[in-house]
């Protein structure tokens, strides 16, 4: 009793210091700065989240309306109400699914928070029939069919904090709620057709395997020890897809016209535009192959493929007479160019070629596709400047990715008019 007394009275005087005075001051101080502190984390984390959520639902609400676009196109003429339910509840799961892999992907939210999120996210897709009679009334053309949607996402996170065994749980609650909106426009038409020209890479480093340095792909000579992890393969093997998905569509052999341009550092392989996929198929399947110690210059080619797609826009009575070159049909064709590479041009003056005459294809409505297989920083600069639209230009580093690229061209190909709006 007596020890504790004596305490006090010393904790009584240390207190009443002005030592002590000062202590408790910057002690208090400190706490406050570190519960503001706290709280300014908890805001930024809170807004970032709200970010990455927001940024999920508009991907996965334009992944969701290609799948729509895919799937009525592939149904034709034939989208009966049943079907129709289909395809909507099939985008839904889409969007559903595609919002629990870009969160998985952002890796900021507990397994048990993203499950909730994908589990209570609300998605609403409802057909607008009135702009559709509006627009079939104005329609001049029979032909053409437009389909209006109205599509919505609406994801919501409880955010907590946990400080101070909650203490202030309540005070930094909050519900971040994130409504994405967006409306999707789709004509289908029944003429339209499709001029595809294929620009491929058959230099020697194409032997080497998806993984192979770039800045090691002169080496040819060493990759050829594992063919079937080869880029020719994992190329062939995604081409044959993308020609299964073409060769899916009703009447695909009067839809689509096609050629191919192999080339190392010259053409080394044409295959002449010609309807439907048979051709081409024919050549992946029995004799596509890189070139041993082939050097790269893709000029030639992209002037080639730029020639083939122009043709029926110079055929005149004397070019028809003088020159020969492919009987292209008059068509009012969507003109695309796939332009696949692994590596960069041995000559600078290539890449300025090459560029040019990207600009020409460019110029005439041309699309073009350019897809990277792990190749050196020059080669990327090359295809990232040949493209139209940073959305075209894609770079790729294994069999998967490469797979997923190829079905996005294919979704664009294949598929009608459409366009989607986000109008959150």
């Amino acid at each position: 009793m007596y020890l504790l007394h004596k305490l006090f009275i010393t904790l009584r005087t240390v207190v009443r210091s002005c030592t002590a005075s000062f202590s408790i001051i910057a002690t208090f101080s400190i706490v406050v700065l570190l519960v503001l502190v706290r709280i300014l984390i908890a805001y930024l984390d809170m807004h970032y989240k709200k970010n990455i959520m927001e940024n999920a639902n508009s991907a996965s609400i334009l992944f969701g309306a290609a799948k729509m676009v895919n799937n009525f196109s592939h149904l034709g003429d034939n989208i009966t109400n049943y079907s129709k339910n289909v395809v909507i509840n099939n985008a839904k799961n889409s969007i559903r699914n595609h919002i629990g892999e870009t969160l998985l992907s952002a890796s900021i939210f507990d397994k048990s928070d993203l499950l909730k999120i994908v589990d209570h996210a609300k998605i609403s897709i409802d057909q607008d029939t009135a702009s559709q009679v509006h627009m079939r009334s104005q329609q001049s053309d029979l032909k053409n069919n437009h389909i209006f949607y109205h599509m919505s996402v609406k994801t919501s996170y409880d955010y907590h904090v946990n400080f101070l065994k909650n203490l202030f749980n309540d005070l930094l609650y909050n519900k971040i709620v994130v409504y994405t909106p967006a409306f999707l426009s789709m004509e289908t038409r029944g003429d339209i057709f499709s001029f595809v020209q294929f620009i491929v890479d058959l230099s020697g480093s194409m032997n080497c395997s998806m993984d192979y340095p770039p800045e090691q792909q002169t080496l040819s000579s060493i990759c050829m020890r594992d063919k079937k992890r080869s880029k020719i393969t994992a190329l062939k093997n995604t081409m044959l897809l993308l020609l299964n998905s073409i060769d899916s569509i009703s009447n695909s052999r009067d839809r689509f016209y096609m050629g191919l341009v192999g080339y190392t550092k010259e053409i080394v392989k044409t295959i002449p535009p010609s309807w439907g996929t048979a051709n081409i198929r024919k050549y992946i399947t029995y004799d596509m192959d890189a070139v041993m110690f082939g050097e790269t210059n893709s000029a030639p080619a992209m002037k080639k493929s730029y020639k083939e797609l122009t043709a029926s826009n110079r055929q005149g009575f004397l070019s028809y007479i003088f020159r020969h070159r492919s009987k292209v049909p008059h068509f009012p064709f969507q003109k695309y160019i796939v332009f696949l590479t692994d590596g960069e041009n041995n000559l600078p003056k290539s890449d300025e070629k090459t560029l040019k005459i990207c600009e020409k294809a460019k110029k005439h409505s041309i699309r073009i596709f350019a897809i990277s297989i792990h190749s050196p920083r020059r080669g990327q600069d090359l295809l990232k400047k040949c493209v139209g639209s940073k959305e075209d230009y894609f770079n790729v580093i294994d069999s998967s990715s490469l797979r997923n690229v190829f079905q996005k061209i294919s979704t664009v190909i294949t598929q009608n008019k459409y366009q989607v709006v986000l109008k959150g």
